[in-house]
């Protein structure tokens, strides 16, 4: 029993020992490596950085050590050629190094001497000794302890040895969403934060992402980050003025690399665009479709232009009393000039990426369509009727709460779809008031939670509503709450924590749990190296995206048809640009150049091959 008691009691001290061990010294985030390049490459790549790396360890240590040096060996021929003065026979030149540490150590391996001279090494030694020995220790304990100090050193050695490699500054939401693309589309990246958040310190490590820990807008931490070799920045911090401060001084060090900005304020993003020569991306209007489109049952991703002309992706389900119910996808797409890119029936898995034209559309099938702008709005407003919205009686009609960034834009987006809005806000801001007043937009002052504001804004003959406020946990629980008053009311959330979105789909039945940070990151990664990708559709739990680009020479795609190239990549081209002009659904037998710009659309996996692919191409030629 006393030995159980007391192994007990062991246990219960040791357990906290070992957690504090194991959280200070036991390493569980590997090292990041070089790994694009060949394996010569990657090799050499990997001596350079071990030997930055052992100079700033160097760097550290070398006053010791060179203190070190100077007393054992100075310190033991001084005292070698006093003991020839005084008459001793003294040990080996070799060997005095030796003497003197034993001296340090309080145990000497030579007889005291009676010289003063002499003597004044056995006392003076282990002092020196003391301080020195110590000085290294206190060095060694405090870079053994502090972990995040040594990765720095090794991530800063790392992003020395990258070259054409894009740097994402900032490791927020959008950041690390942005680096995770850019890295599966086969680009090197170097992050840049203030510090770095334990939560995705394993994913970088994984992803093979140094990060340079420090300020930003500070000449040297860009310098470690290699913006001299870089081929484009991605600026992802909140702070328009911070932005534009960081992006001045970006200019000043390299003026020709390409730069991407994350900005709040659309009177902001112009000016930014036409000072500074960067590719400048509001977050919030890229997302603000996909809301608007999510609360009357549809998907709209954002705009691909060419010159005057505007092209958009929308994914819808068939109402059994549509249009197109009973025609084949060959008659809808000559009839209106788009391309059905994706097509699945209700209730089946399988999935068919560029279809037959022969397929007839049934009640509930599942469409992804490309076409201009103008043409969609006409299949949009043809598939979705009329709405009655007189002030006395709603119906039909989309409740906004929240009217930031996101939820302003995304009232634009549902009046340009011809489908009513009311928007509830407690303290609308006055941009927001003004412009709801210019797009004839009511406004009920109050919480949306309260179940009198709800009922003014009609929410028991809503179509949808969207659930746009700056926080997680109020959207969460506006959504308990409206699910009560409409059963078939489409709900959309905007949600910052991904960790809840498919637990919310699932327990109420959510028509869309949006994350603008995720949607916009490809857009970001994209625009960076200068491939334009469109947010990503989610079938059957599988990502399907589109993106432009244009064919290197070189590249897989260069000197096939479209009808190759859609076989053997799995893909579908869905427009064909060159200089004669503009073809969307173009011909089987198209043959596709070097110079030609295409959109192609895909599984996300293979549009990240694709785009990685003619990268390499480019880079060879």
């Amino acid at each position: 029993m006393a030995r159980t008691k007391r192994d007990a009691k062991h246990q219960r001290f040791r357990k906290p020992l070992q957690t504090f061990w194991e959280s200070q010294y036991v390493t569980k985030v590997q090292p990041v490596l070089p790994r694009s390049g060949g394996v010569i490459n990657r090799t050499e790549r990997l001596f350079r950085a071990v030997w930055r790396d052992t100079s700033a360890l160097w760097s550290e240590f070398r006053l010791s050590i060179i203190a070190f040096l100077v007393v054992t060996v100075g310190g033991g021929y001084l005292y070698r050629e006093l003991m020839l003065a005084a008459g001793y026979a003294p040990p080996p030149l070799i060997d005095m190094p030796y003497v003197m540490l034993s001296i340090m150590l309080f145990n000497p391996v030579v007889e005291l001497p009676v010289e003063p001279q002499l003597i004044v090494f056995f006392y003076a030694m282990p002092l020196i000794g003391i301080y020195v020995i110590g000085r290294g220790a206190l060095d060694f304990v405090r870079l053994f302890f502090n972990r995040g100090e040594r990765r720095t050193a090794w991530d800063e050695a790392v992003a020395s040895t990258y070259r054409r490699h894009v740097i994402v500054l900032g490791m927020g939401h959008v950041g690390i969403r942005v680096a995770r693309t850019l890295v599966h589309m086969g680009f090197e990246v170097v992050g840049i934060d203030r510090s770095i958040d334990d939560s995705i310190e394993g994913e970088l490590s994984e992803l093979g992402i140094p990060v340079i820990v420090g300020d930003g807008g500070a000449a040297l931490v860009l310098e470690k980050a290699g913006l001299d070799h870089a081929r484009a920045i991605v600026l992802c911090t909140s702070n328009d003025h911070s932005n534009f401060e960081i992006t001045l001084r970006i200019r000043e060090i390299n003026p020709s690399v390409r730069i991407v900005v994350r900005t709040w304020d659309e009177m902001f993003t112009p000016r930014l665009k036409e000072a500074m020569e960067v590719r400048s991306i509001n977050a919030s209007d890229l997302s603000a479709p996909v809301f608007a489109g999510a609360a009357v049952g549809l998907e709209i991703a954002q705009t691909f232009r060419f010159g005057e002309a505007r092209f958009s992706v929308l994914r819808m389900s068939i109402a059994p009393d549509s249009f197109m119910v009973g025609k084949s996808l060959a008659e809808l797409q000559n009839d209106y000039d788009m391309d059905i890119v994706l097509h699945t029936r209700a209730g089946e898995s399988s999935v068919t990426v560029h279809p037959a034209d022969s397929i007839v559309i049934h009640p509930h099938d599942i469409l992804v369509l490309f076409a201009s702008r103008a043409r969609l709005s006409a299949i949009i407003a043809r598939g979705n009727g009329t709405y009655a919205h007189s002030p006395e009686e709603w119906h039909d009609h989309v409740i906004i709460i929240g009217l930031g960034h996101v939820g302003l834009r995304v009232a634009r987006n549902l009046m340009r779809l011809n489908v009513p809005v009311i928007a509830i806000n407690q303290q609308p801001p006055d941009y927001a008031k003004a412009a709801m007043e210019e797009l004839n937009i009511p406004i009920i002052l109050g919480d949306g939670r309260n179940p009198e504001i709800l009922k003014a804004a009609s929410i028991h003959t809503a179509r949808g509503i969207v659930l746009c406020t700056s926080s997680d946990h109020i959207n969460m629980q506006l959504a308990t709450i409206v699910r009560e008053y409409n059963e078939r009311m489409n709900i959309v959330i905007r949600m910052w924590d991904d960790i809840f979105t498919p637990k919310m789909k699932q327990a109420l039945n959510i028509a869309g749990v949006i994350s603008s940070s995720q949607l916009a990151a490809p857009v970001f990664a994209g625009e960076a190296v200068d491939v334009q990708i469109a947010q990503t559709f989610i079938l059957n739990d599988v990502e399907y995206s589109m993106v432009r680009l244009t064919i290197a020479a070189g590249s897989l795609m260069d000197g096939r048809t479209v009808a190759d190239v859609q076989d053997t990549c799995e893909v579908d081209i869905v427009l064909h640009e060159r200089s004669e002009g503009i073809d969307v659904h173009p011909a089987a037998d198209t043959l596709l150049e070097a110079g030609d710009t295409i959109i192609v659309f895909a599984r996300h996996t293979r549009v990240t091959y694709l785009v990685e692919q003619n990268e390499r191409a480019g880079v060879r030629g």
